[in-house]
């Protein structure tokens, strides 16, 4: 072959290829920093990293950005997941850029030190020799933003003080904690696993319907009944007295595009405020079954299946606050929204555990949040929390609990939120309240008691936390009850399928199920 004819073949190879990766590009600029910057990585990096890099949770990444974006960044690095915000892969990439010795200050959202992202980001960064020298926890950012921030200060080569919160400690941990609070993390247990889910992605507010709008369908179509659904949203939870579902939703199900076209009113409602919205996100799936919920949450329904009622709470409040609700209705089952947290639990003993201050500190430590508020997310706070060895014993505490507090609800016409505000309200003396407060602390110790703990002395009051003034237990009593958790997890992890007693016990207590009066529910018919 002439060289003439070779460098033709060379020309047409690399036209087609920088078309191809023109195609692919789209509108994204690309940043390659050996070719950016080949004085400095020859040299073996950068001194010093200064930066406020992007935030976005990891489960926005691929409907904002692309899944082939998110793709590049879980094949380029290792040790992250895709639930990671996306500040976490600006913090590997600058830990890796880093000449020694080399430094890094970057602000983040407070996230960065919690489960999901820690363990694609900190975690990774502490096992590779750098070392957290200087970290602000959480602060407010001074703008207008409602946002929670971290500052984070690392070096790959540090010999000095460590200073948290400018105070001077003997090291940062990847949770931005001293020394002192320096622990293993709580293990995934296999008791627990797919115990609580997220409720359905919906993804599309035409699904949703008002009491006026649902009836307006069903006059105009009303074999449409077999698609229309009460949806329970986290605000049904919190505010609501009764927990009654302020809403309807179109459940689709799995049905083909041809299918709910038969449904010619449902469908025209759906092309008009679905579709448009659906037709221009980066996901894949979501667009070509936009018709569809975006993430149904099959093994939440799996999972209560069989259940007449399950525990539920909002997946981000003000308080951890539970309710036992009915799963279904005459019409069909109840759909769950993304801000709910069904567990697969209806027995008064679990109730009693889950509201339990043992459990609410559990979260509060090892839980993420939004802002200052605890975001509840079962893979985090619940499959890793080790339950007693029985429930029984908590099944008549809970139903007095549940009656009082349903009471209290029903006196002053307030949701969970505003019931809990009054709890941990110093200045709020009504005989109601007093009593509900004192109920509590009988659950905790009995919840005490029902791990064996009779040593255990949880000195309620109002005590002063990061959250403010709360009633709840000391904070000695808090460090106590955490460290027993965490062992007790650690030592179930280790023991494995011994684990199984717990959940074998939990539904064993399911005999005890409380009335849909009791929970304050009513059955959920159109």
């Amino acid at each position: 072959v002439s060289a003439g004819h070779a460098m033709a073949c060379w020309s047409y190879g690399t036209l087609e290829l920088q078309r191809y990766a023109q195609q692919r590009l789209g509108k994204r600029r690309c940043l390659h920093w050996v070719l950016a910057f080949p004085e400095i990585i020859s040299r073996g990096g950068f001194s010093a990293f200064v930066g406020n890099p992007p935030f976005m949770g990891g489960r926005k990444i691929s409907t904002n950005i692309g899944l082939d974006y998110l793709n590049y960044l879980l094949l380029t690095q290792d040790r992250v997941n895709g639930i990671a915000d996306l500040v976490c892969h600006f913090f590997r990439r600058c830990f890796s850029l880093l000449d020694t010795p080399g430094l890094m200050g970057l602000i983040s959202t407070n996230s960065i030190s919690e489960v999901d992202s820690r363990r694609s980001s900190l975690d990774p960064i502490r096992e590779d020799g750098g070392k957290i020298h200087r970290a602000i926890n959480s602060i407010a950012w001074p703008g207008q933003a409602a946002v929670v921030v971290s500052v984070v200060h690392i070096s790959n080569s540090w010999s000095g003080q460590a200073i948290l919160d400018d105070v001077v400690v003997s090291e940062i941990s990847s949770s931005l904690g001293s020394q002192s609070q320096i622990e293993a993390p709580p293990c995934a247990l296999i008791s627990n696993h797919h115990l609580g889910h997220s409720g359905s992605k919906i993804m599309g507010d035409g699904f949703k319907l008002n009491k006026s709008e649902c009836e307006e369908l069903l006059k105009a179509e009303p074999n449409a009944s077999d698609l229309i659904r009460h949806l329970l949203g986290g605000a049904d939870i919190t505010d609501s007295v009764t927990v009654w579902p302020s809403r309807f939703v179109i459940d689709p199900g799995q049905r083909s595009e041809s299918e709910i076209k038969k449904y010619s009113v449902v469908f025209d409602r759906l092309s008009r405020f679905v579709y448009p919205s659906r037709s221009i996100i980066k996901d894949v799936a979501k667009k070509k079954y936009w018709w569809r919920f975006a993430g149904p949450s099959h093994a939440l329904y799996r999972s209560i299946d069989g259940l007449e009622s399950c525990l539920v709470c909002c997946r981000v409040a003000k308080y951890v606050m539970f309710e036992i609700v009915r799963t279904g209705s005459t019409s069909g089952p109840l759909v769950f929204d993304e801000s709910v947290v069904a567990v697969a639990l209806d027995d008064l003993g679990s109730f009693s555990l889950l509201q339990s201050t043992i459990h609410i500190d559990w979260v509060d430590k090892w839980g993420s949040k939004m802002g200052t508020a605890p975001r509840y997310t079962a893979t985090e706070v619940l499959e890793t929390f080790p339950f007693p060895p029985t429930l029984i014993s908590l099944a008549d505490i809970g139903r007095r609990y549940l009656e009082c507090r349903q009471s209290v609800k029903n006196s002053n016409g307030e949701g969970l939120t505003g019931t809990y505000n009054r709890v941990h309200n110093p200045s709020e003396t009504r005989p109601e309240t007093e009593r509900l407060r004192s109920l509590h602390a009988e659950m905790d110790r009995a919840v005490a008691l029902a791990y064996g703990w009779q040593d255990l002395d949880l000195h309620h009051g109002f005590h002063e936390g990061k959250q403010g003034v709360r009633y709840t237990i000391s904070e000695p009593a808090r460090r106590e009850v955490l460290d027993r958790l965490l062992r007790l997890n650690h030592q179930r992890h280790v023991e494995g399928g011994a684990v199984a007693e717990a959940k074998v016990t939990a539904n064993s207590a399911r005999s005890s199920r409380i009335s849909r009066d009791i929970a304050g529910q009513s059955t959920l018919d159109l």
